[in-house]
């Protein structure tokens, strides 16, 4: 399953310096949600819209470890992963101060064993996040987030939604030999066994707009943060 935590910049005239973090398994649907364009938006995005997605983290091993990540990127002071770093409770607002709290947490022990890798949309923060050494520690790139880096399960009622070069390499840990190419795999969410083919057939349809998005259920419960903020103080 493909799990990730993101930055948002506001677009608003005076409020470029503003941001705001959190975390989904579905990139493009929340970006739509968060500048209401489609129902599900969090509250306090709705005065500094239009937003972009500047940068997003991925490579969680599940959705509890892209929560933790997200609730210490958004209160650094509290988390105890970070209480050696340096003090970033104030102008934590800004674009800066979020970029200098993700290069801290990338070199932390607890996030440094995960693959983790960091997408960037915008050249500007690409090139603030080569200062601070973040592209020099994981491995980066940068571009437009488009429909086609995204494939959904086949299986009706499944809700799987993957970046494609995660599935193809779960899929590929199966396989024998030295391919390059999946044939078939596992679903990580329904175990139903998928074709390669029939995945690329429907993540092609969608980006004709012939099939739409999966309805995902983007709200956070309070029972969802207290497991995870009970995780990050264990």
């Amino acid at each position: 399953m493909f799990y990730a935590c993101y930055l948002l910049q506001s677009q608003q005239g005076g409020q470029d310096g503003k941001c705001y973090i959190g975390s989904t398994p579905d990139p493009l649907r929340r970006i739509r949600q968060h500048n209401g364009e489609i129902q599900g938006g969090a509250y306090k995005t709705k005065m500094g819209r239009p937003w972009k997605m500047v940068a997003v983290v991925h490579g969680f091993p599940s959705r509890i470890g892209a929560l933790q990540f997200e609730w210490a990127w958004q209160k650094p002071w509290q988390s105890r992963h970070l209480s050696a770093c340096n003090d970033h409770s104030r102008g934590y607002f800004h674009l800066q101060t979020k970029l200098n709290v993700l290069a801290d947490m990338l070199c932390v022990p607890q996030w440094r064993r995960w693959p983790l890798r960091v997408h960037f949309t915008s050249q500007a923060v690409y090139d603030a996040s080569k200062l601070l050494g973040i592209t020099d520690r994981h491995g980066t790139s940068f571009g437009d987030i488009t429909i086609a880096s995204f494939v959904i399960c086949s299986t009706p009622r499944c809700s799987m939604i993957s970046h494609i070069e995660c599935i193809a390499h779960h899929f590929l840990r199966v396989e024998h030999g030295l391919q390059l190419v999946p044939v078939r795999g596992s679903c990580p969410a329904c175990e139903h066994v998928l074709e390669w083919g029939d995945l690329m057939q429907i993540q092609h349809l969608r980006e004709r707009e012939e099939v739409g998005y999966v309805d995902w259920d983007e709200g956070e419960t309070e029972k969802d943060k207290e497991v995870e903020r009970g995780s990050d103080s264990d």
